[in-house]
């Protein structure tokens, strides 16, 4: 990494007494050091907190914000090594593999940082989104839409045969959702389109590559 370049950083799921080692650590580098609230293009860094499991950080939508952006996921330890050394030591020893559930593989924050085509994991997919929003990692149809956008994905209102010979169509949607279109479910299948829940898009950026469809499919009821 440039020794020189700043860097920006956000938190996520941070105890108390880690909020005062960040207070520190931004006191101490203030020179070249910032702070944001939420995740953009300009963050190069998210600190998390890996007490729990070391080098996995709870799930958050920061961390798949953060691994969207192709950011520098780290445990709050950096910040501690930093201050006690003085200086802004290497990061890559305090890179977070992963989340904390046992569910996905690990090494999305490293492949997402290391890939060579910025911003290209949902490239070639067209996404409709038709799910309600999951409130359980604070997950609104917005921040989906910008978590697909910033991977290089498109949101699509209507399909169109255009589109349907450039791109892979994925409906992002529920089980009441098809359940309710049954009638043209099985003739939008045999366009190739798919309806999946939303979990295909979180959980692919997890991992940095595309997940299987058929793990995620929603059929009608």
């Amino acid at each position: 990494r440039d020794g020189n370049k700043p860097i920006v950083f956000s938190v996520t799921c941070l105890e108390r007494y880690q909020s005062d080692i960040v207070d520190e650590f931004l006191r101490k580098f203030s020179s070249r050091v910032a702070q944001t609230t939420s995740i953009n293009s300009q963050t190069t860094h998210l600190i998390t907190n890996d007490d729990k499991h070391t080098l996995r950080s709870p799930l958050s939508m920061k961390l798949i914000e953060a691994i969207a952006n192709h950011c520098f996921c780290v445990s709050y330890r950096w910040l501690i090594d930093c201050i006690k050394y003085d200086r802004i030591v290497d990061e890559s020893a305090y890179e977070i593999e992963g989340d904390d559930t046992d569910y996905h593989s690990q090494g999305g924050p490293k492949r997402s940082r290391s890939i060579d085509k910025r911003q290209s994991l949902f490239e070639n997919i067209c996404f409709m989104i038709k799910c309600t929003e999951n409130n359980e990692i604070k997950m609104t149809n917005d921040r989906l839409q910008d978590l697909i956008t910033t991977c290089g994905g498109r949101i699509i209102t209507c399909v169109t045969q255009g589109l349907l010979d450039q791109f892979e169509i994925v409906v992002l949607c529920d089980k009441l959702y098809v359940s309710e279109r049954r009638h043209n479910y099985d003739q939008c299948r045999s366009l190739g389109i798919h309806f999946v829940s939303s979990d295909w898009v979180l959980e692919s950026i997890l991992e940095y590559r595309p997940k299987s469809f058929s793990l995620y499919e929603e059929t009608p009821l």
